[in-house]
């Protein structure tokens, strides 16, 4: 008799986990990122200073073998990505956040659909970008498993700005009708901070610009300041407009 051939399913599980800090819009992306990643799982909030000793245990509570830790910095919203157990672990800021809410865009695909990815040349041919390349395959590639369906209906574009940019912008493209793509959200940019060699530890493998939440803040007050100096300069405009008019009547 011959052997019957049994599919071989990949435990491929992405744990997504929120820290306690996140507004409104965070909150929404986040939900998106869920909803295209149909093997993603979501745990409870936790403090991001206990990120290094919380991760281990709730990766293996869960089953997963990555994750995605979505944390805020003074707005600035902050994803760490890693790989269970011996990481690396890579973290970037958010940039240019537009949900698909926000981008209205119509769309009729399956959310147990798997995707293809679909890379720029420069993450084969710069160190920094094929390490980068490996971890977003790890994490945004949906392998075919039993949650899934055996069919590819969307892509997802990694493009880049040039080497000392630092930046990977992401779009979600529906196939149609074969050969036709549209785009159906959502859309955003990362800007790479650092490159860790172990789990959220280890050697230091790329630094970059780190987030310093004092410099946020200020920026903050100094564009609060000036939106205020533009209000009370369009009102003494207003206010000599109405007194020239007043006196040529």
């Amino acid at each position: 008799m011959a052997e019957k051939q049994h599919k071989v399913f990949y435990r491929n599980h992405i744990l997504i986990v929120p820290t306690r800090n996140l507004d409104l819009q965070h909150r929404h992306f986040m939900l998106d990122i869920m909803n295209i990643l149909p093997h993603s799982k979501k745990t409870n909030k936790i403090k991001y200073e206990q990120l290094r000793q919380v991760i281990p245990s709730l990766c293996e509570n869960h089953k997963c073998n990555s994750f995605i830790v979505f944390h805020t910095i003074s707005n600035q919203l902050i994803l760490v990505f890693g790989s269970y157990p011996s990481g690396p672990t890579v973290k970037f800021s958010v940039l240019n956040i537009t949900t698909i809410k926000d981008l209205q865009l119509a769309g009729n695909f399956s959310k147990k659909g798997r995707v293809l990815l679909q890379f720029d040349q420069r993450f084969n041919n710069i160190t920094k970008y094929k390490l980068l390349k490996e971890i977003i395959t790890l994490l945004f590639n949906v392998s075919q498993a039993r949650f899934t369906d055996n069919f590819i209906d969307r892509i997802f574009t990694f493009t880049t700005e040039g080497e000392a940019q630092n930046r990977i912008w992401f779009r979600q493209f529906e196939i149609f009708e074969q050969k036709n793509l549209r785009e159906i959200g959502p859309r955003f940019g990362l800007e790479l901070i650092s490159i860790e060699e172990g789990l959220a530890q280890g050697n230091m493998l790329y630094q970059g610009q780190q987030i310093d939440a004092s410099q946020t803040k200020l920026k903050q007050k100094i564009r609060k300041s000036e939106k205020k100096f533009e209000k009370i300069l369009n009102e003494i405009n207003l206010k000599e407009e109405e007194i020239e008019i007043e006196e040529s009547d």
